[in-house]
């Protein structure tokens, strides 16, 4: 894949120079972890940063790991009790100073390049495409290899494909500060899959623009991760639908892909009804797919079986 929506600037556009970009990190514990993440931020090749640390109550010493960095682009916020991730974001974005944001999540990182490119996406492309994504890659640190390279990498308007799914992940997105709040904030009740139902408004507003580069590692890890509970998503979703339910209604595909999702998940809890409910609607939205009888036949058999990573 080639980079030709890109022009290189001239050299001192970076360094020190240019706008200022405003790296937001929310952080719950683990600890053994944070400092990988860190370092991958203080070592980019754009160096004008303020990397903004949410410590959303920790039980851990936080400050104290962060002041062995001894770096003073780093600034410290602390919630006082655990409020969600999503919470730790909006702390975040009202606390951010720079002309553009984008979000790392404490156990992940990025290569060295990342800012510096996806700042050059924002300045080339125009005000049309407001946010800028690059591609990902998911590592096991247990088995030491690259599990999963994510392949999404259109461009424009993406809003049926986010509706239909989150195929962008946090870690890779970049925005100005002014759009994240026109946007609105993160729903603070999810606590999972916030980061879906932001894009999903991001998408309805702009259109996006992709770096073709593996520039954000996430990692999967023997520390507890919330994107690992995959049992928790159904009540979560349905108040993302209803946020959204406008543009649900106007996409019948995507309405379709959600619903036999969302069955998936219900089934995994053991919630038939539910499940068998929103194959229905599923159906209702768009019955010329095959996928919602594919996964009426699991329910009905009881094979259905939470997603692995290869």
């Amino acid at each position: 894949m080639s980079n030709s929506g890109l022009e290189i600037d001239s050299p001192d556009s970076f360094g020190t120079g240019g706008e200022l970009v405003s790296v937001i990190i929310p952080v719950f514990n683990r600890l053994e972890l944070l400092p990988r993440t860190l370092r991958s931020v203080l070592t980019q090749t754009y160096t004008n940063l303020e990397i903004i640390i949410v410590d959303d109550g920790s039980s851990q010493n936080v400050k104290d790991e962060l002041d062995k960095m001894d770096d003073d682009r780093i600034h410290y916020i602390r919630h006082e009790i655990n409020k969600g991730v999503a919470a730790a974001w909006n702390t975040g974005i009202k606390a951010a100073s720079g002309r553009y944001i984008t979000f790392l999540g404490s156990d992940d990182e990025w290569f060295e390049s990342k800012v510096e490119k996806q700042i050059l996406a924002l300045r080339n492309r125009g005000k049309e495409y407001g946010v800028t994504y690059c591609l990902s890659e998911i590592y096991s640190d247990i088995e030491s290899r690259v599990l999963e390279r994510r392949a999404f990498d259109l461009e424009g308007n993406v809003l049926h494909q986010l509706l239909s799914g989150c195929v962008i992940g946090l870690n890779s997105l970049m925005l100005s500060r002014e759009d994240a709040l026109k946007v609105g904030e993160f729903d603070e009740r999810l606590r999972m899959h916030s980061d879906w139902d932001f894009l999903i408004r991001l998408s309805s507003r702009y259109r996006f623009s992709c770096v073709m580069e593996v520039l954000n590692r996430d990692h999967w890890h023997e520390f507890d991760q919330i994107t690992k509970s995959f049992r928790m998503s159904p009540e979560y979703d349905m108040i993302i639908y209803e946020r959204n339910r406008a543009l649900f209604e106007a996409d019948g595909k995507a309405r379709a892909v959600f619903f036999s999702n969302l069955a998936f998940y219900e089934g995994l809890r053991g919630k038939k009804k539910e499940a068998f409910k929103s194959i229905a609607r599923s159906l209702l939205a768009n019955p010329f797919t095959s996928d919602p009888y594919i996964k009426l036949v699991l329910l009905v058999t009881n094979k259905l079986e939470a997603p692995r990573i290869a």
